[in-house]
């Protein structure tokens, strides 16, 4: 099972990014206006520990948000183990990365089902299985 959102501005290239809310559809005037789902605009994300950051970009204008799928991380938290939370990172636009503690947070994207060691020459991002944590 995975749970997603809709999203109001698909587009190819923001395919398999990690994705930030940047606005709602069902909001006018910075009110709430219809009851139901609102369809979300986004944007890659681009900063570290984003709260904003609501789940990874599918081919199908939504936004995997909760349950199994993969994710770009790149090694800006440092190398990352089974069992890692992972946050959004700021080197990379649209990468997780290791976040810095154990504890689930209000920018806590996933949990890690992939290990990685970064080689100090690594500059680009890997894509691991992970859990969507929410969004």
């Amino acid at each position: 099972f995975t749970g997603a959102h809709s999203t109001t501005n698909g587009s190819a290239s923001l395919e398999g990014y990690l994705v930030s809310v940047v606005s709602a559809s069902n909001i006018v005037d910075g009110q709430v206006v219809s009851v139901g789902e609102a369809k979300y605009e986004v944007a890659k994300t681009t900063l570290a520990e984003d709260p904003a950051c609501m789940g990874v970009y599918s081919t199908d204008n939504s936004l995997m948000c909760i349950g199994n799928g993969t994710m770009l991380v790149c090694k800006q938290g440092g190398n990352i183990s089974v069992g890692d939370y992972i946050c959004s990172a700021s080197d990379i636009a649209g990468t997780g990365m290791k976040q810095s503690d154990g504890i689930y947070r209000n920018y806590t994207i996933a949990k890690s089902l992939t290990a990685i060691t970064w080689e100090e020459s690594d500059t680009s991002a890997k894509r691991i299985n992970c859990i969507y944590l929410g969004g």
